[in-house]
C-alpha cells in the first residue's frame, strides 16, 4: 500500500523459497544479489536476541542465506516478539545453535562438535522421513551448550570445522532490534555506546596492524613512514576520545542503587557517607540502632533504613520485600548490593586457642550469613542486572589478621564469592571481591594500645581453664 501511495521504489532479495512466494504475490520487485550485491537494509526475525543484539537464527532452516544477505547489507534490522528478547543467548531458546552441514560431512562434523564441548543433534524432519534438508540441499545440525560460552570464538570455532557451511549465530551484526510486547506496544533495542566503542576499537586495532606491517614494505624512508603513520593515527584517536567521552556521560547519568547490608560497622558508616556522595537511592541495613543513631538524624531522602539480622532468614526476606515494597521501578534498575558482613564477631586468639564454638560462630557471623543475604538477593540483582560487591575486612580484622577461625571462614567466603563470579556471568551479573585495606589501616592509626589491652584481657578472661593451665597470660600477650 505503501509503495503505491507513496510511489516508493523498493528492490526485495529473498532468502527463503517463502520469502520469494510473499514478494511475488504481493507484486513487489523480485531480485537478487547477482543483480544488487550490496543492499540498503535487511530485516528479518530471530529465534532469539541478547543484549547485545547478537542472534540466533535458523529455526526455520534458512540461516545461510539469511547471513549472506544480511552481510550484504548496510544495516541488519531485527523484528521479533517479546518471547524472544533474552539477556544472554541461550536463556530462552533452548533447541541449540543450528549448523548448516554438507550431508557427506555430517558424521565427521558431529565427532569434532563434540570435541568443543557442544552436543549436536540431527535435525530430523516431522512431515517426511529422514532429516530436514535446507534449500541448499544440506543437513543441519542442532548444537547445544552447558554453559553460556565466548559465542564470536564458538562461531570462529564451528565455521572452521571442514563440512561446515555456516552457523545460525549473528555476532556483531544488527544494529537494532524491534520487540513486539504482549500488551501490544513496542521496545525498540540499540547498541549501546560502550558495545559500538568496542567494536570500533577492535576495528582500528586491526587496520593499525595491517598499517604497521604494510608501510614499512612500501617505503624505506622513515620519515615518510612516520608522517603516513601519524596522519593515520591522528583521526583514529580523536574518533576513539569522542567514543569514551560520549559512553562517559551514558554512565554518568544511570546512577546506580545500592542495597549496603552492614551499615552499622565502622567501615559500614564510612562507606555509607560515601555512597550518598555519588549513587542513587540506597538501602541500608543494620543490626544495631546504636551504631547508626548519628547516621539517623544526619541521612536525606536518599536512603531507606532496615533493620536486619543476617542470621534470620525471615529478616534477610522481610528486607527484600521492603526494598521492593518501597522502591520505584526506575530504583530497581542496576542495582548494587554491597556486602558487609566480615569481620563481626572474630576472636583475637591463635589455632591452638581455639575451641569448637569459637569456629562455629566465626563461620556463621563470617560466613553463612554472607551467603545467605547473597543467595536470597540474587533474583532481584539478576532481574535489575546489578552486581554484587562482597567487602573483606572490617574493624574487628585488625587484631585478628592470623587468627585461624576467622581465616578459614573468610577463605570460605572467598571461594564461595569466586565461585559465584563464574556461574553469574550467563545472568550478566557481576560479582567482585573487595579487600578494604584502608579501612584495616585507618582502624590500626586510629586505635590506641589502650583498646588492644582491653580486647587481650577480655579475651583472657573468657579461655577456658585448661587454656589458663597450659598458658600463661604473659606468652598470650607476646
Amino acid at each position: 500500500e505503501r509503495m503505491t501511495d507513496e510511489n516508493l521504489k523498493i528492490v526485495c532479495v529473498p532468502t527463503s523459497f517463502q520469502a520469494r512466494q510473499l514478494i511475488i504475490e504481493n507484486k513487489l520487485t523480485l531480485s537478487d544479489l547477482e543483480r544488487h550485491p550490496q543492499l540498503d537494509v535487511a530485516i528479518d526475525g530471530a529465534d532469539e536476541v541478547d543484549d547485545c543484539l547478537n542472534c540466533i537464527k535458523g529455526g526455520g532452516g534458512c540461516h545461510t542465506l539469511e547471513k549472506i544477505v544480511a552481510s550484504a547489507a548496510k544495516k541488519f534490522i531485527v523484528i521479533a516478539d517479546y518471547r524472544k528478547d533474552s539477556k544472554v543467548l541461550g536463556e530462552k531458546w533452548k533447541k541449540g545453535i543450528p549448523v548448516e552441514v554438507l550431508p557427506f560431512a555430517y558424521a565427521t562434523v558431529n565427532a569434532k562438535i563434540h570435541g568443543l564441548g557442544g552436543s549436536p543433534v540431527l535435525r530430523m524432519a516431522v512431515n517426511k522421513a529422514g532429516p530436514v534438508v535446507t534449500d541448499s540441499g544440506n543437513f543441519i545440525l542442532d548444537v547445544t551448550f552447558d554453559t553460556v560460552m565466548n559465542w564470536a570464538k564458538i562461531n570462529q570455532d564451528l565455521t572452521m570445522i571442514p563440512g561446515v557451511v555456516d552457523t545460525g549465530l549473528f555476532v556483531g551484526m544488527a544494529e537494532k532490534a524491534y520487540f513486539g510486547m504482549e500488551d501490544g506496544n513496542d521496545k525498540t533495542q540499540s547498541l549501546v555506546p560502550y558495545v559500538q566503542s568496542f567494536n570500533l576499537v577492535v576495528n582500528l586495532s586491526r587496520m593499525l596492524n595491517f598499517i604497521t606491517i604494510a608501510l614499512p614494505m612500501a617505503s624505506e624512508n622513515l620519515e615518510l613512514y612516520i608522517a603516513a603513520f601519524s596522519i593515520v593515527v591522528a583521526p583514529i584517536l580523536v574518533i576513539i576520545c569522542l567514543r569514551i567521552v560520549r559512553y562517559m556521560k551514558f554512565s554518568d547519568q544511570n546512577q546506580k542503587n545500592v542495597v549496603l547490608i552492614g551499615c552499622d560497622t565502622d567501615c559500614g558508616r564510612i562507606i555509607l557517607r560515601q555512597l550518598l556522595k555519588c549513587c542513587g537511592h540506597i538501602f541500608a541495613t543494620y543490626r544495631d540502632e546504636d551504631k547508626i543513631s548519628e547516621l539517623l538524624t544526619e541521612s536525606s531522602t536518599a536512603v531507606t533504613f532496615i533493620k536486619l539480622n543476617p542470621n534470620e532468614t525471615d529478616d534477610i526476606d522481610n528486607a527484600i520485600k521492603t526494598i521492593t515494597d518501597t522502591s520505584t521501578q526506575s530504583e530497581r534498575v542496576n542495582i548494587w548490593a554491597v556486602v558487609n558482613l566480615t569481620g563481626s564477631g572474630v576472636c583475637n586468639a591463635k589455632a591452638e586457642w581455639c575451641p569448637k564454638e569459637i569456629y562455629i560462630n566465626a563461620a556463621k557471623d563470617n560466613l553463612w550469613a554472607s551467603v545467605e543475604v547473597i543467595r536470597r538477593l540474587l533474583p532481584l540483582i539478576k532481574e535489575s542486572r546489578g552486581r554484587i560487591i562482597q567487602l573483606g575486612c572490617s574493624s574487628a580484622t585488625a587484631m585478628s589478621r592470623k587468627t585461624i577461625a576467622y581465616c578459614v571462614a573468610n577463605a570460605s567466603l572467598r571461594g564461595f564469592i569466586e565461585s559465584l563470579c563464574i556461574e553469574m556471568k550467563r545472568y550478566s551479573v557481576s560479582v567482585h571481591w573487595i579487600e578494604l585495606k584502608s579501612c584495616h589501616e585507618q582502624y590500626v592509626q586510629q586505635n590506641d594500645e589502650d583498646r588492644i589491652d582491653k580486647s587481650r584481657r577480655q579475651f583472657w578472661n573468657e579461655v577456658s581453664s585448661r587454656v589458663n593451665l597450659n598458658f600463661d597470660q604473659s606468652s598470650y600477650d607476646e
